[in-house]
């Protein structure tokens, strides 16, 4: 024989009948309960207050008070206790009102028999206690995905870090070895060895950077005009010289009457930089002469950005990775995989959205889109059309 449980309940009416006729019916159904009653709003609330409930039954109508006021201020004390309307006859859109403002079911009064009552009221606290297990598994999800990020970065860090640490550990160990055996070391010798922990050093804090700005980051949309062909050249501008030892060539096509977006200049641009490094990471080490970057932007209701590459494009069992952070598949020393996830942040946070497409052997293509910010950008930025940066440009600067 299954046990009924025990029952704490709270009825908040101003009708004395109305409150012992609710009672009695439950009382009949054999319920094992503790009833309290209130027959103010105020009342309500303060019991509300200073104890739990299984239930609360709330007429709709009280002296000092709504149960709609009664639902929205129980919700704004975060006290989580299923509550049902009372409503009188011909109130239904005030039942309706009720379960939008958070009321798990309505009765209306007179027209329920016991046993109404009684599955309304054990209803509400089984879905309650559902809601409740649900909440909870899933913040234990959240925090084992919490926990697994964390142990991702820790793997990841102490990966990327223990390779310019190995190489400081070799170089000094060497030089200490070579100093104790009495060898009298060079000036250029010393020099070269501190040259390259230094550079290891540096490596070092390139990587506690990114991880802090992955991190601490905050990813709001801020409230200025950025006009993206003038994010666009600026990167280039800073890639040219890598693009030129590589033989890659960078085509850009930018529309000159964009509207602006709205987004922070310098963020956009490292959003931006970092595709494009990918691209041009894919492109280096290909043995091709026609090593080709596109970047084209354009209006069609929102501002687009193309970034397009003829390299070997994403293999299809890394391409739902792509934007997890600390995926990389560079060798160790050239990136910990954060590029794309802090690009996929920072565009987001500017309201835009960013695809892919890729096909073997044919490059990656990355779509971006932004809602116009304004009219057309009439800073003091130059207008681009098409045109061609690469080595000849390079080798003019």
């Amino acid at each position: 024989m299954v046990e009924k449980p025990h029952l704490k309940l709270l009825v908040v009416d101003d009708d004395m009948v109305d409150r012992m006729a609710i009672i009695r019916q439950m009382k009949s159904s054999g319920i094992s309960a503790e009833y309290w009653e209130a027959e103010t709003y105020a009342k309500g609330i303060e019991a509300a207050k200073s104890s739990s409930y299984d239930c609360i039954l709330v007429d709709y109508r009280l002296p000092d008070g709504t149960g709609i006021d009664f639902i929205e201020l129980l919700n704004l004390e975060t006290i989580p206790t299923p509550i049902i309307v009372l409503t009188g006859q011909g109130d239904e859109t005030v039942a309706v009102e009720a379960m939008k403002a958070g009321a798990s079911d309505y009765l209306v009064k007179g027209c329920f028999q016991a046993e109404a009552l009684v599955q309304a009221v054990l209803g509400c606290i089984r879905l309650h206690h559902a809601q409740l297990a649900a909440k909870k598994a899933e913040e234990k999800a959240l925090q084992s995905e919490k926990m697994a990020l964390l142990g991702t970065t820790i793997a990841a860090i102490s990966h990327e870090i223990n390779q310019p640490l190995n190489a400081i550990k070799l170089i000094s160990g060497s030089m200490l070895y070579r100093h104790r055996k009495g060898e009298q070391l060079t000036q250029e010798t010393m020099v070269d060895t501190l040259s390259k922990i230094h550079a290891s050093c540096e490596r070092i804090e390139d990587i506690i950077h990114d991880v802090r700005a992955f991190i601490y980051r905050e990813y709001n949309s801020p409230n200025v005009a950025c006009n993206i062909n003038t994010a666009i050249t600026n990167v280039v501008d800073a890639l040219q010289d890598t693009c030129s030892v590589s033989g890659i060539t960078i085509e850009l096509r930018l529309s000159p009457d964009l509207p602006a977006i709205r987004a922070d200049l310098q963020r956009i641009e490292e959003a931006i930089s970092n595709i494009v490094t990918n691209a041009i990471h894919a492109l280096e080490d290909m043995d091709k002469s026609d090593k080709l970057i596109c970047i084209e932007t354009y209006y069609d209701g929102d501002v687009i950005l193309t970034i397009r590459d003829n390299g070997p494009g994403i293999e299809e069992s890394i391409q739902e990775k792509v934007f997890d952070p600390f995926f990389s598949t560079k060798s160790s020393g050239k990136g910990m995989g954060l590029g794309l996830p802090i690009s996929l942040l920072t565009i987001q946070a500017a309201g835009g959205n960013i695809q892919y497409r890729t096909n073997a052997d044919k490059g990656a293509s990355f779509y971006i889109s932004f809602p116009a910010f304004g009219e057309a950008s009439s800073d003091d930025s130059p207008k681009h059309g098409t045109g061609v940066i690469g080595l000849e440009r390079s080798a003019n600067r």
